[in-house]
């Protein structure tokens, strides 16, 4: 007698191959999505310094002089700005350092989170780097450090 089908082992066997490689698969999207997220933000932190750099060779300052805060981001360090909306505290002064840069306004990271500016040059008569961030993968701001993807703004007046 000749059965046509399958038998129940066989099916079970299928189906968790199948299960395997769709979960396998899955991590591998997952992971591909953050690397592309992370590639993201270092492009926009790169476009950020390079407008930074426009506008201090335009005004011949720093960037504080540029933007008239020594942190504008200050307000907003050690805070999870995960839904943070333009009313919220921390953001105005963000909103106001990014406009007079030449950006109309904040601009947002590829989690939803606006790009953070710490202008440090000159500051208390030292060299420090201007930085431009994202707040990174969990969100909380640490001023640059911690898991935020940084990047130093080079030197405009400073020669160390």
């Amino acid at each position: 007698m000749k059965h046509k089908g399958f038998t129940l082992v066989e099916l079970l066997v299928v189906i968790s191959i199948i299960g395997l490689l769709s979960s396998i698969a899955v991590v591998s999207t997952n992971a591909t999505r953050q690397k592309a997220k992370i590639a993201k933000v270092n492009a926009d932190l790169l476009q950020i310094v390079k407008q930074i750099e426009v506008a201090r060779t335009n005004s011949n300052t720093t960037l504080m002089g540029v933007t008239g805060s020594n942190a504008s981001d200050w307000a907003c360090r050690g805070l999870n700005v995960d839904g943070a909306t333009p009313s919220s505290l921390c953001l105005p002064a963000l909103a106001l350092a990014f406009t007079r840069i030449g950006f109309a306004g904040l601009i947002y990271d590829p989690w939803g989170h606006p790009y953070m500016i710490d202008e440090n040059e000159l500051e208390g008569g030292s060299c420090a780097h201007d930085m431009v961030y994202s707040v990174g993968l969990d969100f909380v701001d640490s001023g640059g450090g911690g898991d935020d993807i940084a990047f130093p703004v080079p030197y405009f007046q400073c020669r160390n």
